[in-house]
């Protein structure tokens, strides 16, 4: 039982990483289009 819940924590911990990762990226995609659409 505590296996399983150690397990889903961890499973959840790792999934809040990538969307925050994710959301990096697009902003960082963002600044990029951004940048280079106003040169």
């Amino acid at each position: 039982m505590s296996n399983d819940l150690q397990f889903t924590c961890q499973t959840n911990q790792e999934s809040t990483v990538q969307v925050s990762l994710k959301q990096a990226i697009a902003k960082a995609n963002e600044l990029n289009s951004a940048n280079s659409w106003s040169r």
